[in-house]
């Protein structure tokens, strides 16, 4: 018997039960901490379409389509939402993720900002933009470039070692 795949938001559903449902229908996003999992989700099963479909209009995501293509490229690891601020029309949801790029372990820690754009005569929540935060317990320069040894626990917290898991 094959096990589910988990959705890699962190959210412990299975993917068809969560952010596989925001990929089919985004303007069906019940909150901005759910657009930024099912974005993150996006990002580690390279589906740019989706990251770009739910930036803001205003940000005209589609002139930096390459960089977003490239951006999904990368071996996205894990998902960690530090807080979320919500009120009826703007909403903050700052979060933790981390990724590989060429055997470096990288930490994007930002505050995100999202608000409701009316598209189809319905308000959907979207991404408009978001401030990078310094993480005060991850001295910069290991946030900048931290090697990954094969044998260490892998960052995704499966359990298992870095060489055995995501690498």
């Amino acid at each position: 018997m094959q096990h589910p795949l988990l959705c890699p938001c962190g959210s412990t559903q299975e993917y068809t039960q969560c952010c596989a449902l925001i990929h089919q229908n985004p303007q069906q996003t019940p909150s901005a901490e759910k657009l930024m999992r099912s974005r993150f989700c996006a990002f580690v099963l390279d589906n740019a379409d989706f990251i770009i479909k739910t930036y803001h209009s205003s940000c005209h995501a589609s002139l930096s389509s390459s960089q977003i293509e490239q951006a999904t490229k990368l071996e996205w690891l894990k998902l960690e939402i530090v807080s979320t601020q919500q009120n009826s029309n703007e909403s903050f949801v700052e979060f933790k993720a981390w990724f590989n790029e060429n055997n470096q372990l990288q930490l994007l820690h930002e505050k995100s900002r999202f608000v409701k754009e009316l598209i189809n005569d319905q308000w959907c929540w979207r991404y408009i933009d978001g401030e990078h935060i310094e993480s005060i317990d991850t001295p910069k320069e290991k946030q900048q470039s931290a090697k990954i040894n094969r044998n260490a626990p892998c960052p995704c917290n499966s359990g298992k070692k870095y060489k055995k898991c995501c690498l």
